[in-house]
Parts: structure tokens; C-alpha cells; sequence
């Protein structure tokens, strides 16, 4: 991964692009995904969270397929993608890195919801699927 010179993609028309105050969120969680960053302390911690969510999303995702094959080697390749080299003048590159902070911003998303949660646990319906917020973020994370 190279710190320097990332941007985020540009916005296509088509999807949604992760809003402007994201951009730099998502540029921090591409840094501590990175291929590079793989011996720190906040991989392992993130790498644990991604095989939970994994986990998770075959269990509470009724939505979609509940996969639980979309872990850390998702999140760690979409890093690598959006903090590559690669030139940001082709148009398959700007479409790559578009798509990988897609990926990142839906992680970002379950994180958002789990952070929401944190103090009202108790309110989370223990039939997992019954929870359409947690259901709507694991749908935008497989999809």
C-alpha cells in the first residue's frame, strides 16, 4: 500500500459514492486494512471483527445469501486496490478503486451499526434476522 498520493474514486452516476466527510474514513480504514499494516495491532483487531461480521452475515442475513466467505482477504484486497500505485488517469483503475472504497464504505457501515448498538444491546432482537438495520448493512456489505 502506498500512504501517498491515494484519492478516493471518482463519483460514478450510477452508484452512490461514499459521501465527502467519508473519504477520509475510508481512506483510514484502507490504511489499517493494507496488505502493509498486516503486523499491527489494529489489522489483528480488524481482521478479528471481519470474521465475526463473516460469522454474522451467514446467521442474521435472510436479505441476500448470508455468505460467510466475505472476511479480511475482501477488505485487505480492497485496501491494497485503493492505496495502489496504479494510475488514477485509466479509466479501469478509477472504476477499481471506486468499487473497493464501495467495499470499504459498507464495512464501514456494519461499524456504524455496531457502534449505534454498543449501549442499547438490549433492544437488538435476539433472532438476529429480526433486526432490519443490522439485516439492510450486512445486504450492503455482501452486495
Amino acid at each position: 500500500c502506498s500512504d501517498e498520493n491515494s484519492q478516493c474514486p471518482e463519483p460514478s452516476q450510477q452508484c452512490r459514492s461514499p459521501k465527502p466527510s467519508d473519504r477520509g474514513e475510508i481512506y483510514e480504514l484502507a490504511k489499517t486494512a493494507c496488505t502493509k499494516n498486516s503486523a499491527k495491532e489494529s489489522h489483528r483487531v480488524l481482521r478479528q471483527l471481519a470474521e465475526q461480521v463473516a460469522e454474522l452475515n451467514t446467521r442474521a442475513n435472510t436479505q441476500g445469501k448470508g455468505r460467510g466467505d466475505l472476511n479480511m482477504e475482501v477488505l485487505q484486497a480492497a485496501a491494497d486496490l485503493l492505496l495502489g500505485g496504479e494510475e488514477l488517469g485509466s479509466a479501469e483503475a478509477t472504476a477499481r478503486r471506486f468499487l473497493a472504497a464501495k467495499v470499504l464504505d459498507s464495512f464501514m457501515g456494519l461499524r456504524s451499526y455496531f457502534a449505534s448498538i454498543c449501549n442499547d444491546v438490549m433492544e437488538v432482537d435476539p433472532q438476529l434476522s429480526k433486526n432490519p438495520r443490522l439485516v439492510k448493512a450486512l445486504v450492503a456489505w455482501e452486495e
